[in-house]
């Protein structure tokens, strides 16, 4: 894949259908190195062929459609509170978005709850729970 675009960004829908089921039962810490190896080993050999084949060659109808494309997944971002929803702060974006209910109003009755579950991330991703 190319160059980044500082004209694109390509918002990635953090609410995918993927999962693993693992049973509480198991040896948790070799479960993970496994479960972890085998996404590696997939991202490792079926990205690029499920990339070239599946989306450029097959999905696209030109070359300017594949450029495109090559485009989408050099600028692809995740947001954290579309994956997390901080103190339901990505549920206020929403009802601001779609049914125009004011922002700022929602925000701030939420504000304390929404700090507090961000502080509560940073500490967790950082160990110092």
């Amino acid at each position: 894949m190319g160059r980044k675009h500082d004209t694109y960004i390509s918002f990635l829908n953090a609410w995918t259908s993927g999962s693993v089921g693992i049973p509480q039962n198991v040896d948790i810490e070799r479960t993970a190195f496994i479960v972890e190896a085998m996404a590696y080993a997939g991202y490792k050999t079926l990205r690029e062929p499920v990339y070239e084949i599946s989306f450029k060659a097959k999905g696209s109808r030109d070359t300017e459609s594949e450029r495109m494309i090559d485009i989408i997944f050099e600028t692809v971002y995740m947001d954290l509170n579309g994956i997390y929803n901080f103190g339901n702060s990505y549920d206020i974006v929403c009802d601001a978005v779609i049914y125009k209910k004011p922002f700022m109003s929602s925000y701030e009755a939420r504000a304390t709850s929404i700090e507090k579950a961000i502080d509560d991330f940073i500490k967790v991703i950082s160990n110092e729970n």
